[in-house]
């Protein structure tokens, strides 16, 4: 046996321990320095070698419960707090709404001009959409979970309409932007039907999270409500070519050139699509258009870039 081990041993013999606390303490000691209990009571087992562990073990239970109900304090003040912001959330949520407008489409970076490319490829469809991303913070799946209840309970609609924006806000932060086009269709259906734009931001939301089968069909329910709408048109056109609907695409999107002539991106998306099925004649016809409309704009440019590359085609 080496030297280490048998001091260890020989300071096992020496020691005894406070069955309370745990606290080392003297053979000769009748009380507890520590916690002031009464050390003559349990003799038979404090003379032990095995008991020092066990009541450690004990002691560091004992800790362990103080810590849980001191966590469990701090949890219910945080949902207090949370409870009582619940409204400034709500309120965040409608004022930061924007976003699914600024995401998407005609009316945003989705039509923007840089992300059309002509294909000689006229059944094109894009990627399917990447996989759904799994949401693992703790936190915010609170948030998410105190939202929904809040949603659940209320009776009053503006309130049930704040918390379905909150919880749209939530899924955008946190890149599941079909979710937050999800309680956009719920903000929408508690007012009733009425406040449009949520319907359109759901569309929007549903086109940049790449499910295009369901951004159309929000699309199209939107635009029977309101038909004069051009960016949501051009939105839904390019959705629609998304999906490989070539010859409905370029329907939707002749339709505002012929009511809107000077929307610049429907003539340089119409052009794309023509470009698409190959007819060359007619989609420079379209960007010479758009970029007569303002040559020095991002669509402009792209216009030109268009001309200069496929010009020659016929």
């Amino acid at each position: 046996m080496n030297a280490w081990n048998s001091r260890s041993e020989a300071d096992e013999k020496v020691k005894t321990f406070c069955l309370s606390c745990g606290v080392a303490v003297a053979p000769s000691d009748t009380q507890c320095h520590n916690c002031g209990s009464d050390l003559t009571a349990s003799d038979e087992d404090a003379s032990t070698t095995d008991h020092p562990k066990k009541e450690r073990k004990v002691s560091a239970h004992s800790v362990n419960l103080q810590a849980v109900k001191k966590e469990q304090a701090i949890l219910l003040v945080a949902s207090v707090v949370m409870l009582a912001l619940l409204s400034v959330l709500g309120y965040q949520g409608l004022v930061s709404g924007k976003k699914g407008f600024a995401l998407s489409g005609a009316a945003g970076a989705g039509a923007q001009p840089e992300t059309q490319n002509p294909s000689t490829n006229s059944g094109a469809i894009q990627p399917d959409a990447p996989p759904a991303k799994i949401i693992t913070d703790k936190s915010v799946l609170e948030r998410i979970d105190v939202l929904k209840a809040q949603y659940e309970k209320e009776t009053d609609k503006s309130k049930k309409r704040l918390a379905a924006l909150s919880l749209s806000e939530v899924f955008i932060e946190n890149e599941r932007l079909d979710l937050a086009g999800e309680w956009s269709i719920a903000a929408f259906e508690a007012t009733d039907r009425k406040e449009l734009k949520l319907l359109l931001r759901a569309a929007n939301l549903y086109d940049d999270a790449k499910q295009y089968p369901t951004a159309s069909q929000l699309y199209a329910r939107y635009l029977e409500l309101d038909p004069k709408n051009p960016d949501a048109r051009v939105d839904y056109a390019i959705c629609l070519l998304n999906q490989g609907l070539q010859r409905e695409g370029v329907t939707q999107m002749r339709r505002v050139v012929d009511e809107h002539p000077t929307h610049q991106k429907a003539h340089l998306n119409l052009g794309i699509l023509y470009a698409q099925i190959e007819q060359w004649d007619e989609a420079k016809k379209l960007w010479q258009i758009a970029r007569n409309l303002n040559p020095n704009n991002d669509a402009g440019k792209r216009a030109t870039e268009l001309l200069e590359r496929y010009g020659t085609l016929q």
